[in-house]
């Protein structure tokens, strides 16, 4: 899959956190898939004045755009650490991501959705 310079100006992505893992999904029925019916997804640690270091990435090629909660995209989050920003991105045709945080103790992480000028969890 090839993928170009991405959008300016990126879509919201929704996340959903339960045991472990992080889901993805669009929450709109457009699917959004590139010609080639190829995604790619990655998350990245957002850290002050350094720049962006791609930590997860993933290649999807003929899998369903997640389009809802119930079709999400399932990625496990024990390369994540806590109470540091990063942000997902879902690249196809389009451009979507979302910023978030992992908080809590171990049994009890949440996650949060954070805006792009949040320099801190």
């Amino acid at each position: 899959m090839t993928v170009g310079c991405a959008e300016p100006m990126s879509k919201k992505l929704h996340l959903n956190f339960h045991n472990n893992v992080l889901c993805i999904y669009k929450d709109s029925e457009n699917t959004y898939l590139s010609l080639d019916k190829s995604f790619i997804v990655f998350i990245g640690e957002i850290q002050k004045s350094e720049p962006f270091k791609v930590i997860y990435s993933k290649d999807y090629i003929n899998t369903p755009f997640p389009i809802n909660l119930n079709q999400c995209l399932k990625i496990e989050t024990n390369h994540l650490k806590l109470n540091k920003i990063y942000e997902v991105n879902l690249e196809s045709n389009k451009n979507f991501s979302q910023r978030f945080c992992l908080i809590g103790k171990k049994k009890e992480i949440q996650v949060f959705q954070i805006n792009d000028s949040c320099e801190e969890c």
